[in-house]
């Protein structure tokens, strides 16, 4: 039974996430997540409008509770890289609150379990494999199992895995993205 639910909660995630283009996707450490605006983020805080309510009123989390933040372009910060010593804290910050445009990313990318970036347009995902046309045209494929997100260049995203893991690999992947990006 907890198999089952297991399974579909990380679905119900993979589905919200999948139909969130356009806004802003806030992951919570209780594993759930909120479709908003984000208004502002600081150590402490990140606050929030409700998703498609401009003139809301500003709701917040405290840090502690939030893991990860997607903005509808794609960027992303984690929360727990705010808390890192050996960042700057603020420079993440304003590089993730820093408006960009989508159509500025080249490619989509699937992030692998083993934190590798593969670049290139995704194709299609069909009988367990995810394929994509890899920057020398080739189309090549991943095992399902195999991936822990796709980041797509139209600012959506998908995640393969539970929030938590997501973050950490985040965490991990996050100067060769933006470096990917041209950030």
């Amino acid at each position: 039974m907890k198999k089952i639910k297991s399974f579909l909660f990380a679905f119900s995630l993979l589905l919200l996430s999948t139909f969130v283009k356009g806004q802003d996707l806030i992951y919570l450490v209780d594993h759930s997540s909120v479709p908003a605006e984000i208004t502002e983020i600081n150590k402490k805080m990140v606050c929030y409008r409700a998703a498609g309510d401009v003139n809301g009123k500003i709701k917040s989390f405290p840090t502690k509770q939030v893991l990860l933040v997607f903005k509808r372009n794609g960027d992303f910060i984690v929360m727990s890289d705010l808390k890192d010593a050996s960042m700057d804290a603020n420079n993440l910050i304003n590089a993730f609150m820093t408006p960009r445009p989508v159509s500025s990313y080249t490619y989509d990318k699937i992030i692998t379990m083993g934190n590798n970036i593969l670049p290139g347009n995704f194709e299609k995902e069909e009988n367990n494999f995810i394929y994509y046309r890899r920057p020398d045209g080739v189309v090549d494929k991943v095992f399902y199992n195999d991936a822990s997100m796709i980041l797509f260049k139209d600012g959506r995203h998908k995640l393969f895995v539970l929030p938590p893991i997501a973050a950490t690999t985040l965490s991990k992947i996050r100067d060769k993205v933006r470096k990917m990006n041209n950030w």
